[in-house]
């Protein structure tokens, strides 16, 4: 199957974009942080060992709010952000989870187990409504929609392998 981001990734070595942080926050946790979201107003982080996702206010002073706990979320790797969805994703050893921000995630129905796929999960990026997956041996990309349908597996370019 032919995928829409096979041009983009056969290049995506040479493009490099470096930023310089404006900004040093921080963000009162015990733990590791493994990934940093930003949406709707608020910045979401996941911590290694934990079945919740810390939230902050995304401006000075980045007052806490109420955590969103997934229950049999475990040792979370990555979180990425679809602003057009109101969507966190969130990856784990097992599963790709789903949770929708668009009002308060206290409900079940607004964290679901999205997808499960027969790799483990590593990192996360969202490219339209597109989820973006690494798997963990870092050799390959795998794309699903914003439904969790597999839409293609791309290899990266021999350079990177």
């Amino acid at each position: 199957m032919r995928c829409a981001f096979s041009c983009f990734i056969k290049y995506f070595c040479v493009f490099i974009i470096v930023a310089r942080p404006q900004l040093k926050v921080n963000l009162k946790t015990p733990h590791l942080v493994w990934g940093v979201a930003n949406i709707a107003g608020k910045i979401f982080v996941a911590n290694d060992n934990q079945n919740r996702i810390k939230v902050f206010q995304d401006n000075p002073p980045f007052d806490a709010l109420q955590d969103i706990v997934v229950d049999g979320l475990q040792s979370p790797w990555d979180i990425a952000a679809c602003p057009d969805k109101s969507q966190l994703y969130i990856a784990d050893r097992v599963y790709i989870w789903r949770v929708d921000v668009s009002s308060s995630p206290k409900s079940n129905d607004s964290i679901c187990k999205f997808i499960k796929p027969n790799f483990m999960p590593y990192t996360l990026s969202v490219a339209s409504t597109n989820l973006v997956i690494t798997s963990d041996d870092g050799h390959a990309l795998y794309v699903y929609n914003a439904d969790g349908y597999f839409v293609c597996h791309l290899l990266p370019p021999h350079c990177l392998l």
